[in-house]
């Protein structure tokens, strides 16, 4: 059974659709993402007025990365890029599930 695939190479923005067959092989980095839920940038920004000193609240911050493996083609639709808040539960339920992108295993909001 064939699949059809949305395919992208590089950060461009038109993808081609690539027909793969079971067991057939694709270019990982082609067809997904691997996404920073809170933007790295944000997680620095809050790091840079932290007291790096204070062990805890160094690691309250860095427990806030969280990576998941989403299509390109969703991470096309996801809206903002980097200007996101620092709380997992509220950029899924507010950024994530209202472009259809739903977290396996993540079923607070189902």
């Amino acid at each position: 059974m064939a699949r059809v695939l949305e395919s992208y190479r590089g950060n461009e923005n038109k993808p081609t659709e690539k027909t793969v067959e079971k067991d057939g092989k694709i270019k990982y980095n082609n067809v997904f993402h691997n996404e920073h839920v809170i933007p790295i940038k944000v997680i620095i920004q809050k790091l840079q007025v932290c007291d790096l000193d204070d062990r805890e609240a160094v690691k309250e911050i860095l427990d806030k990365i969280h990576i998941c493996r989403i299509t390109k083609e969703e991470d096309k639709k996801l809206k903002p890029k980097s200007n996101r808040p620092c709380d997992y539960d509220t950029v899924v339920k507010d950024i994530y599930k209202p472009n259809g992108i739903t977290i396996v295993g993540y079923d607070k909001y189902d």
